[in-house]
């Protein structure tokens, strides 16, 4: 529970768990494999089983660890196993969980998301379009600096709202799968830890004309999550009215639902 290594492996992950600190392992892993929900707990049992296997792999056969790959491979494999089961008991993944919808006409959405890697780095990406889907904006940021999840995630959000109000934003909307940090903008919850920047933020809000912070699942913004995973290997780059080709999939796959 307290390798760096596995804590970037379940932040990168589907699930986007953050471990706390203050749980019995045991405790805490059947909180995920008694799940209601089928599919996570098949991405949480086969996260476990490949984190045993790449400690394996590391340890007897020298092969380097990689968290992201790690990562991402449980979704494969639950994939052409609920596809191979001849009577699957699981609905296919697409039908789980909401995806992203464009915002109404004169809007601009943004979709941030943060990542801290296992070598002391932290990444962020967000992403910006209208009311057609049409990229306005994207970027990716990488720093060499190592901060906990949630000062990640609200400095995520700080560098969107500093976008909107250069570009004098209209009517926005901000999307982020940081629940804790959602409810710290809202007013609903505080934590000192990050109270400075929660008060950075309210205050740019405060300036825009029309703007939202909405709590969103991972599905939702997995656009983002993905310029966050490219972060890692590119650093800081923007695109004017484009987006890298890496995330061309998971823009599909948002479309593919409307």
């Amino acid at each position: 529970m307290h390798c760096t290594a596995v804590q970037a492996v379940w932040f990168s992950s589907p699930l986007g768990i953050h471990i706390p600190s203050n749980v019995d392992l045991m405790e805490w892993m059947n909180q995920w494999l008694f799940k209601d929900d089928a599919l996570v707990v098949q991405l949480f049992g086969i996260t476990l089983w490949r984190l045993w296997q790449g400690r394996n792999q590391t340890v007897f056969s020298n092969v380097k660890f990689d968290p992201v790959q790690t990562a991402l491979s449980p979704v494969v494999l639950v994939e052409e196993f609920n596809l191979a089961n001849k009577k699957p008991v699981i609905q296919p993944s697409r039908s789980v969980a909401p995806c992203w919808n464009p915002p109404e006409l004169g809007t601009i959405k943004i979709n941030v998301d943060a990542g801290c890697f296992s070598e002391g780095s932290t990444g962020w990406g967000f992403i910006a379009r209208d009311h057609l889907g049409e990229v306005l904006f994207s970027a990716t940021r990488k720093e060499p600096t190592e901060v906990t999840p949630l000062m990640a995630e609200t400095l995520g959000i700080r560098w969107c709202l500093l976008w909107a109000e250069e570009k004098n934003c209209p009517k926005l909307i901000v999307e982020s799968d940081a629940e804790l940090v959602i409810l710290c903008l809202k007013g609903k919850k505080h934590i000192a830890a990050i109270e400075f920047l929660i008060q950075d933020c309210q205050d740019i809000m405060s300036r825009l004309c029309n703007c939202n912070v909405v709590f969103v699942s991972r599905n939702c913004n997995l656009v983002a999550h993905n310029l966050v995973v490219l972060a890692k290997s590119i650093g800081c780059r923007i695109w004017l009215e484009s987006y890298p080709h890496q995330i061309y999939p998971s823009l599909c796959k948002h479309f593919s639902h409307h």
